[in-house]
């Protein structure tokens, strides 16, 4: 798949709540094309808004650097981020989209653990009961929580 940039002016406006909606517009074409400028919003706007806007939108992305940024996105500054990278991903529906969030299964920070965990649980990977094995004497109930749920799919 090969992308080329996308050349709306309100990415780059001084307003976060333009950019916002922009965010938005860029996600309702539902082109392929975009997913750079939603990743770009999502990982490096300085506006929590913009972030927590393209990381509602890109869970309807299974590709790969979508779900990549996803997970990066669950160790941002800010909670209504992390949370809806959170949701995000459990919303994924790919199981190749989601070996990505393998690595994040093993992650040292319990949320991003957990969020990882969810996201793997509805896709039934095979490889998911490794790290959710790992995490059933994890410190933090959460992540045993998920565990749990990730194993209980793959019976």
């Amino acid at each position: 798949m090969s992308f080329e940039p996308v050349n709306d002016p309100r990415l780059a406006s001084d307003d976060p709540g333009v950019r916002r909606i922009a965010v938005l517009d860029i996600a309702d074409a539902e082109d392929d094309a975009d997913l750079p400028a939603l990743i770009t919003a999502l990982l490096a706007d300085q506006a929590a808004q913009v972030r927590a806007e393209a990381a509602r939108v890109l869970g309807g992305w299974g590709h790969p650097l979508a779900v990549d940024a996803l997970a990066q996105a669950l160790l941002d500054a800010d909670a209504g981020v992390r949370a809806n990278a959170a949701t995000a991903l459990a919303q994924l529906k790919d199981a190749a989209a989601g070996e990505c969030l393998l690595p994040w299964a093993l992650h040292d920070d319990p949320a991003v653990r957990a969020a990882a965990l969810r996201g793997l649980k509805e896709l039934r990977i095979p490889a998911a009961a490794a790290p959710a094995r790992a995490a059933l004497g994890h410190r933090d109930a959460g992540v045993r929580r998920e565990a749990v749920g990730v194993l209980g799919w793959l019976k």
